[in-house]
């Protein structure tokens, strides 16, 4: 937000200096990805070979914590790696769009293609130009 105001700052008559709101900003960012929330695995156990993590995200800051508004987003990037240092799982990931890859993004990439294998051909072939 506070990168927005700067850079719309003669619109919307902001009187601090642009230095002054860089500053704030980044330390906004700084708090954010440091102090807002704790996060602690209290649990981790494989289960007929499958991994099952447990996570708590505990809030540290209140209403500051970012929510579901688009320009405030907290979400878990995980990575789980095996003996040798290779990637085995990801999920959390931002994308260069401002995606996290995901879960719930394959999910919906899933019904999308399955709702794109539905359509008749001549709708289908545009539609997938898209993506």
């Amino acid at each position: 937000m506070l990168r927005m105001l700067n850079l719309y700052r003669k619109d919307l008559s902001v009187t601090a200096l642009p230095t002054e709101m860089t500053t704030a900003a980044e330390k906004t960012v700084a708090f954010l990805q440091s102090q807002a929330a704790r996060v602690s695995i209290p649990s981790i156990e494989l289960v007929a070979d499958r991994l099952q993590v447990q996570v708590l995200v505990e809030n540290l800051t209140g209403h500051k914590m970012p929510t579901a508004y688009p320009s405030r987003r907290a979400w878990l990037h995980v990575t789980v790696r095996d003996a040798n240092d290779n990637k085995v799982f990801e999920s959390g990931a931002l994308h260069s769009d401002g995606s996290i890859e995901g879960m719930i993004t394959m999910l919906i990439r899933r019904d999308l293609n399955r709702t794109i294998a539905r359509l008749p051909a001549a709708i289908k072939y545009k539609s997938m130009s898209r993506y």
